[in-house]
């Protein structure tokens, strides 16, 4: 790692600052593909986010294919995913594994990271390599206000995966009758 990815994750907003005076690059990556704006992300320093939005790119993935938006979904920092869709990251970018932020937060059960990406994911269907949408990953991690941010943003509950199950079959799997109700 980098001083100024050190100082990013850190949230040491006075060394990141000075970093980027002495001409530290906010593009260089870790040997796993990660940049100081995608550290600062993970770690949850949103003032090394603010600082680094502007002359990182937004968008760089690591060598699983996960961007600095996806990472911090799946923490549930919604300050963080706030300020790096603001600053125009995109939300449908997928990892290799073919999760997008919102999978990301759906399957760790993040409502209000849910509904923060929810409108601003261009296809609220998408499917990972498991062909399992955010609805069903919602159902999986047990979370009713993210079923119901998803249902509302207009996800299909018809959906299967593959495993053939719909979002309705996982949450009589699950025995969780509340959130089969919701998908009925």
């Amino acid at each position: 790692m980098t001083l100024l990815m050190t100082a990013a994750a850190a949230g040491d907003e006075v060394s990141v600052s000075a970093l980027l005076a002495a001409g530290a690059r906010p593009m260089a990556i870790d040997k796993r593909g990660r940049t100081a704006l995608w550290h600062a992300a993970n770690q949850g320093a949103l003032p090394a986010v603010r600082q680094l939005t502007g002359v990182s790119p937004l968008d760089a993935a690591d060598a699983e294919g996960t961007t600095a938006l996806a990472t911090a979904a799946a923490r549930g920092a919604d300050a963080i995913v706030s300020v790096l869709l603001s600053a125009g990251a995109d939300p449908g970018i997928a990892s290799k594994s073919g999760n997008i932020p919102l999978h990301f937060a759906s399957a760790a059960g993040h409502a209000q990271t849910v509904s923060l990406l929810a409108s601003g994911t261009g296809n609220i269907d998408a499917v990972n390599r498991h062909r399992d949408t955010a609805l069903i990953l919602a159902v999986k991690s047990r979370c009713p206000e993210c079923v119901r941010t998803l249902l509302a943003a207009g996800a299909s509950a018809r959906l299967r995966n593959s495993d053939s199950l719909t979002a309705a079959d996982v949450a009589r799997l699950t025995g969780d009758a509340a959130l089969a109700a919701l998908l009925d």
